[in-house]
Parts: structure tokens; sequence; C-alpha cells
């Protein structure tokens, strides 16, 4: 079993490479946001697909800060 100190840095790595994706179909967004506002139709369910895994990216970023940020929160009550 990995110390604490290991679990932080596979989370921190995990939220490295979910931040990465995001940023990528974040980019796809705008990307495609640029395309409609010059006047190209984008394929609707390809649009809503990318909205989707975006979407599901974030919620996995937010968990994985929690799994990152709750031994903290666990080692300053047990201080107290």
């Amino acid at each position: 079993m990995a110390m604490n100190g290991g679990i932080q840095s596979d989370t921190m790595r995990s939220l490295h490479r979910l931040n990465a994706k995001y940023e990528e179909q974040n980019a796809e967004v705008k990307r495609t946001m640029r395309l409609q506002m010059q006047g190209v139709q984008p394929d609707a369910a390809q649009f809503m697909n990318l909205l989707e895994r975006h979407s599901v990216t974030q919620q996995a970023m937010e968990a994985q800060i929690k799994l990152h940020v709750r031994p903290h929160q666990t080692a300053l009550n047990e201080s107290r």
C-alpha cells in the first residue's frame, strides 16, 4: 500500500492528466464556437458529445480534488 505522499502524488498526476484533457476539450469547444460564428454549422450530435465529455472531465477533476483535500481536512480535524 502506498504511503500518504504516494497517494497525493498519484492524485496530483491524475489531476494533471485530467486538466490537460479538460484544456484540450475546452480548445475544441472554442474552435467549434469560432467556426459557428463564421457561419459553419457544426454537427449537433458531435458538439453535444464534446460538451458531455467536457462536463464528465470536469466532474472527475472535482472528485480528484476532493480526494486530495480530504486527508488534509482529516488531519486538521484530528489535531483540534
